[in-house]
């Protein structure tokens, strides 16, 4: 990540001044010539004091520096802990978060009481796991940071024990593995830190639920008018398999009861309850030449309609 510069909010004769606390070897410069050109033109010991002015600019630098620095640090603090969240992918509104300040190992200037270098560590806790985004560096005299690049998560269920150091929270994993060390130096945030890391550790959160499947609605089916009876007596419905109904069409004894039941004409019960008159007029249509059933003297028809219905079941109607 590229360095992020802290925009202090500061006038620019303080930024001037900020960058001489810091920067003293111009003033320092300049003390020395003016007392040297005050002592020469005054031809007197006393023109040496004329080389004090430089050092009361200095004083006043150190005062502003004094006095900015702590909302300095703290707007680079939270500056890190925003840049942390896209490493770790946690929002900072639903995460207990910290950043600890850890001065290095560098003196600051006469007169100058932060530190002039820093490494700041983040920590954001959620309901599973916490992640740690340290490395990041913090330059004061600057107000320059340079953001970590990588960032590590820590699950409770595999952390088996949460210890304090010197300077340090060292994470003691289930497995084995070698333990997390979290840098927290002499910042009094670490306290706050260590006691709600072992709070989650103790006494986790109840599971979240899970998540139910989703319903999808089914369409209803399309509801199929009944087949209704009409007040007819000559038209009925019944159903069959059309296995079955192939099955049993190729069988001749069903083929004679179905012809017998139906009063087919041709049968020999039908023609038994035949009128004389009945009878000749089906023997003048058989025998006549322009009839259909003209010689016909097999099987004529079945006075039936066949359909196949969307079940498989065959339907007749008579």
């Amino acid at each position: 990540m590229e360095p992020i510069r802290i925009a202090a909010g500061m006038p620019v004769s303080a930024r001037l001044l900020w960058f001489l606390a810091w920067n003293r070897r111009p003033l320092y410069i300049l003390a020395c010539v003016l007392a040297v050109a005050g002592a020469l033109y005054t031809r007197s010991p006393f023109g040496f004091l004329i080389g004090v002015l430089p050092i009361v600019i200095l004083f006043k630098a150190n005062q502003v520096v004094n006095a900015a620095s702590p909302e300095v640090i703290e707007r680079a603090k939270n500056t890190i802990l925003k840049a942390g969240t896209q490493r770790v992918g946690i929002e900072l509104e639903n995460s207990d978060h910290v950043a600890l300040l850890i001065p290095e190992k560098s003196g600051s200037p006469f007169g100058i009481r932060p530190a002039p270098q820093y490494v700041v560590s983040c920590v954001y806790i959620s309901d599973a796991f916490f992640a740690v985004f340290s490395g990041s560096s913090f330059s004061l005299p600057t107000r320059t940071i340079t953001p970590a690049t990588t960032a590590e998560e820590i699950y409770f269920r595999h952390v088996s024990a949460i210890n304090q150091r010197d300077g340090y929270i060292e994470i003691t994993l289930n497995r084995g593995n070698k333990p997390k060390r979290i840098d927290v130096g002499n910042d009094p945030n670490a306290l706050r830190l260590l006691d709600t890391l072992r709070a989650r550790l103790r006494s986790p959160r109840a599971p979240s639920q899970p998540i139910p499947v989703p319903v999808i609605d089914q369409p209803s089916p399309v509801e199929q008018a009944p087949l209704t009876i009409t007040a007819s007596d000559d038209e009925r419905y019944c159903y069959i398999r059309s296995s079955k109904l192939t099955e049993y069409y190729s069988d001749p004894t069903v083929i004679a009861a179905l012809m017998e039941q139906l009063q087919v004409p041709g049968t020999t019960a039908t023609h038994n309850l035949m009128s004389d008159q009945e009878k000749k007029r089906l023997s003048r249509a058989r025998w006549s030449s322009i009839a259909k059933l003209h010689r016909h003297f097999g099987i004529v028809c079945l006075p039936a309609k066949f359909w196949p219905h969307r079940s498989g079941v065959a339907a007749a109607t008579f």
